[in-house]
């Protein structure tokens, strides 16, 4: 079990960057064993994950079944907690950053949770009906303009690269997200 202070200290690093300050860094685990545990992240969005997830199938519209929906949607999250490290693995020694692939994804993975604290109840809202169309539109694409901004940050911060190569990354993790996320849709839709 990962300790409890690597947690603490991995979701104040990742806050302390989203500050813009670079010292967030000094706080993550950036060792071997701290890249795996950084992964532990992922349970810690789940909960709130798997409340959205539950009040999207409740609310009708998807005609799979509930073991279908929820397995889908289970391998779809793992496959987007692998899928991104995978391939930046390969990105970063492409762009000489091997030495920072490590502090890299040890940061983008507690940034993640505070990128969650801050969708998830907006999307949980959203499937409760709380807003109106304009309103939630607005505001998905502010929080969108604010989790890209955040990522660009801990991107540009944790492998030490330019502001082209930072964005450049973040498009990257954009696109991998919003392909594997349709991918797992479209199969639900099969049902």
């Amino acid at each position: 079990m990962i300790p409890v202070l690597e947690v603490a200290n991995g979701l104040y690093g990742a806050w302390r960057l989203a500050w813009l300050d670079a010292s967030g860094m000094q706080y993550f685990n950036r060792t071997v064993e701290g890249f795996w545990r950084s992964f532990f992240a992922a349970v810690l969005i789940a909960p709130p994950l798997a409340v959205l997830l539950g009040l999207r199938f409740a609310g009708g519209g998807i005609e799979a079944p509930l073991w279908r929906f929820a397995s889908i949607e289970l391998i779809s999250y793992i496959v987007l907690w692998v899928a991104f490290p995978v391939i930046m693995l390969g990105v970063t020694r492409a762009m000489d950053r091997t030495a920072n692939y490590i502090p890299y994804i040890v940061a983008y993975n507690w940034a993640s949770v505070w990128q969650n604290v801050l969708f998830l109840p907006f999307a949980i809202m959203v499937e409760l009906e709380l807003f109106g169309g304009g309103l939630r539109n607005g505001l998905l694409v502010a929080l969108m303009i604010v989790v890209l901004a955040y990522t660009f940050v801990v991107t540009r911060t944790a492998l030490q690269v330019g502001a082209g190569a930072a964005t450049l990354l973040v498009a990257i993790d954009l696109v991998i997200s919003v392909f594997i996320n349709g991918f797992s849709e479209s199969l639900i839709r099969v049902g």
